[in-house]
């Protein structure tokens, strides 16, 4: 029988050609295996149908054929025709995602390392799972096989979409839920975490804090706004300690959650500037109001509320703090 080492080039390809024809008009064998609602095709005979029928009998026959990569050590990304072809073509998993996600369930049991060489699409993954039309059961079942294989798809050193939807003005309910369960599988201290290789240099909840309300006013009373409070409420609320993840200006001023805040909510009259307040500063301390320091000639906090004369944050540091806060007359 052929090993996969001696099929030349032109047949390797044949065989990938014929794989992605089969994936796409497998419509009459199915399987059950996640549970009795659960059904995908099963390219697993397919596959092996595909190989028996060449006389093909080999552990590493599915590198071959998918990757083009017959050494377990070597990077099986480097060449991945049927994913680049198929499976992660623009827009397949929302016209297809019966098929992608019977693809992903095929490699999965197939083989481990190949399944890991297709999780390492991470940045790609994210944007996928994120999307409007992948909803939560097909979401959660990724979300578990991302486990199975330790992918870790959302922890990217090379960047992170949810960072990415905490640098808009706006992120969906859908896209909330999505992040409070991947939270629950990764750990809140996830919102803490900023890739090393990303462009975004500031923390989850602080840069919604920034982008998500710069429109408050506009929204005011509208389905939207309460979209971004939802998020906005989840962020400060599953990890708190993020606000105070900072980054230093050009000036050479420490910029954090409490100092964006502290400059953006100054409206006495306008209830939202209250309502963020009081979400964002009930995380505050004694430590954080005297021991900090802010910019280069040291002041810390409480000099910032002063030189500010936030009138909002004053008062509610004095009934959350027991703080007595007065401003210099002008």
């Amino acid at each position: 029988m052929a090993s996969p080492n001696s099929i030349t080039m032109e047949s390797k390809q044949k065989l990938r050609q014929d794989f992605c024809e089969a994936l796409c008009i497998a419509n009459h064998t199915h399987i059950r295996k996640m549970g009795a609602d659960t059904v995908y095709f099963d390219y697993a005979n397919i596959f092996h149908k595909l190989l028996k029928d060449r006389e093909i009998v080999d552990d590493m026959a599915c590198y071959t054929i998918l990757y083009d990569c017959t050494d377990e050590q070597q990077d099986p990304c480097a060449e991945n025709q049927v994913l680049d072809a198929l499976i992660f073509k623009p827009g397949f998993h929302v016209v297809h995602k019966h098929m992608f996600m019977s693809f992903f369930y095929f490699i999965l049991k197939l083989n481990k390392g190949l399944a890991k060489a297709v999780f390492r699409h991470r940045r790609l993954l994210q944007e996928i799972l994120f999307h409007k039309t992948f909803g939560m059961p097909e979401f959660n079942i990724m979300l578990a096989w991302d486990q199975e294989v330790d992918a870790k798809i959302f922890r990217d050193e090379a960047g992170s979409f949810m960072l990415q939807l905490c640098n808009r003005v706006y992120i969906s309910t859908q896209q909330v839920d999505k992040m409070k369960r991947i939270v629950q599988v990764y750990g809140s201290d996830l919102l803490n975490w900023i890739p090393q290789e990303g462009f975004y240099r500031k923390s989850f909840v602080n840069s919604f804090l920034f982008s998500g309300y710069i429109f408050r006013k506009l929204w005011h009373a509208t389905a939207i706004e309460t979209e971004v409070d939802y998020a906005v409420n989840f962020l400060v609320e599953t990890c708190p300690q993020a606000l105070r993840a900072f980054v230093i200006d050009e000036t050479g001023k420490r910029i954090d959650g409490f100092t964006q805040v502290l400059y953006m909510r100054t409206s006495s009259n306008f209830e939202k500037d209250q309502t963020l307040t009081h979400n964002v500063f009930q995380h505050f301390t004694l430590a954080d109001l005297y021991e900090t320091t802010y910019t280069k000639d040291n002041h810390v906090f409480l000099d910032l509320v002063i030189m500010s004369q936030n009138s909002i944050v004053a008062d509610f540091l004095q009934s959350h703090l027991n703080v007595l806060i007065t401003f210099p007359f002008l």
